[in-house]
Order: structure tokens, then C-alpha cells, then sequence
């Protein structure tokens, strides 16, 4: 079953509660979430496709506990995850920086384009915390975990784990140090769990303008750098020479161990960076035959 047909949509208006159970196959699983689309999300609930859990016509015929798999239904809608269709309306009063950096032009100069660059980006599988100010970890959690069952995210960006810092209401008398260990080893379980990769955006301490940051520059205990697989450190020259740069740093690399910089170019008309172009490399006996053939057709006149 591949589509809703329309005259049955009034005799499922009754209805609270819609438990989506279909096969355990990735078309099944995708054709499941865009029901509960049509039906209201708030009110639809998904069996996650997997080996112990398939049809209901197999359930059914060997003999498995159908009510236990209805009970363990999950949600899809989840009040801390938005899409970006959701936000469309917001992010032209806006005009967000995340889409003016994939477009690539000032969309407020081109508002005449935001609608097409809106549509390429809503196609993106991009979801969004609706999270403001600070949560606890558990609720933040909760969160990523529900995102990670219902649309199968493999990548969770966190910015900033400061901002999170003051997040538990059970544990106010513990040092800052400790939070912050107690949320990275959070995101850590998460990852090893779920299989999702984790980014976390951690300010650095603040060090002499001279020396250059290194993994031990991130704000709080050893344990972030020791937990991490990657680093990557924007290292800032600009303020403390005339030639300074700005590049991005590899400073850690569990698996393959490869180690480097990448210089990095600000393009102000999309509000992104970048790795620096180079210029493109002009042949010397090019310019010489060129200034030769300049020399002969001067003299011709």
C-alpha cells in the first residue's frame, strides 16, 4: 500500500490515536512517515521496521504478540523537532544565514530567488531543535533519540555545549567541569548506541594571542578531547599579524591519523567560508610568446 486513498480520510477523522504499521523494508518505513503527514503527525503513531517486528500479516501468521508490537509504537511528531518547512515563513523574515550560505548570494538583495532556493533546501533531510535557552540533558536527549528512531538521522550537531551548561535542575552544586563531562559522556553513550555521528561545538579557553590553540585549549576537563575521534580547531591569526589567516585545523584524527591545515576564505555575499581558491597558474613562455606577438603587431603599425 503505497497510497492514501482520499475517500478514506473522513472515517479516520474519529479517531486520537493512528498506529502506522506497515513492513520492514525502507519503502514501507517511508511510506508510513508520509501518511502521517497527511493524517496530522500529532496523532500518529510508527512501528519501527525491524527483523523482530515485520508486517502484521507475517506477525500474524508466526504467531508473534501483535498487541506487545502495537504497545511499543513510537510517535513521530516530537514538540522539539521541527523541519524546515516548518520554518519557511520565519526564514524569509529572517533570512537565515544557513540558506544565504547554500544559495551563495545575498538572498535579501535577491528576494526574488528565495522561493527556489527554499524549495532545493527543504529538500535537504535537515531537522531542527526548537530548544530555547537551557534544557536539561535528559530532555535534550530524549530529543535526538526520538529524532534518530523516526527519521533515521545519522548526524547530530550540538552549538554550543556552553550554552547547555547549566542544565541540570537535580545536580545545581556541581562544578561546571563536571557538567560538561557529564554531557559529552551523554552524547558519547548516544553515539556508540544509536550508531549517529555526534558534532560538538565547544568554545576554547582563552590563551595569549600569540600561542596557537591546541586540543588542550577546549574549555572544561581532558575528557572531551579523550572522548572525541576528530578536532578540528579554527585557528584565528588575523589580529596578531599583518599577514594573519584564518584556517582550519585538524588536530585530531583517531582512525586514519592524518593531520593538517586548510586556510579558509570569508565570502561576505553568502556569509560562509571557505577553502581558499588559488589562483590559477599562468605559463611563463605563454607570457613571453604574448609579449613577443604584442611587440610584432606594434610594429607592424
Amino acid at each position: 500500500m503505497s497510497h492514501l486513498p482520499q475517500q478514506v480520510l473522513p472515517s479516520l477523522e474519529q479517531y486520537s490515536k493512528l498506529v502506522l504499521w506497515f513492513g520492514n523494508d525502507t519503502s514501507s518505513w517511508d511510506t508510513s512517515r508520509n501518511f502521517a503527514k497527511k493524517l496530522d503527525e500529532k496523532r500518529c503513531f510508527l512501528v519501527r521496521p525491524m527483523e523482530k517486528q515485520p508486517s502484521p500479516h507475517v506477525a500474524l501468521f508466526h504467531g508473534q504478540d501483535l498487541r506487545g508490537i502495537v504497545s511499543q509504537a513510537q510517535p513521530i511528531w516530537h514538540q522539539a523537532i521541527t523541519t524546515f518547512a516548518s520554518l519557511r515563513e520565519d526564514v524569509l523574515s529572517e533570512l537565515q544565514n544557513i540558506e544565504k550560505q547554500m544559495a551563495e548570494i545575498p538572498l535579501e538583495t535577491n528576494l526574488d530567488t528565495f522561493d527556489h532556493w527554499a524549495d532545493q533546501f527543504e529538500r535537504l533531510p535537515l531537522y531542527f531543535m526548537t530548544f530555547h535557552g537551557q534544557q536539561s540533558v535528559k530532555v535534550v536527549m530524549e530529543a535526538v533519540e526520538h529524532a534518530t528512531y523516526v527519521h533515521d538521522i545519522s548526524h547530530v550537531i550540538i552549538d554550543n555545549v556552553q550554552f547547555m551548561m547549566g542544565v541540570f535542575e537535580e545536580s545545581r552544586h556541581m562544578d561546571r567541569f563536571w557538567k560538561q563531562d557529564a554531557i559529552i559522556a551523554s552524547f558519547r553513550t548516544f553515539a556508540t548506541k544509536k550508531n549517529c555521528h555526534v558534532t560538538l561545538v565547544i568554545h576554547p579557553r582563552k590563551e595569549r594571542d600569540t600561542e596557537d590553540l591546541t586540543s588542550s585549549s577546549i574549555f572544561g576537563s581532558a575528557k572531551a578531547a579523550q572522548e572525541a575521534d576528530n578536532i578540528l580547531i579554527i585557528q584565528d591569526k588575523r589580529l596578531t599579524s599583518l599577514r594573519g589567516k584564518k584556517y582550519l585545523q585538524v588536530a585530531k584524527n583517531r582512525y586514519t591519523g592524518d593531520l593538517g591545515v586548510m586556510a579558509l576564505e570569508f565570502d561576505k555575499a553568502s556569509l560562509s567560508y571557505g577553502q581558499k581558491k588559488k589562483k590559477p597558474n599562468i605559463d611563463k613562455d605563454t607570457v613571453m610568446e604574448d609579449k613577443t606577438n604584442l611587440g610584432t603587431i606594434k610594429g607592424s603599425h
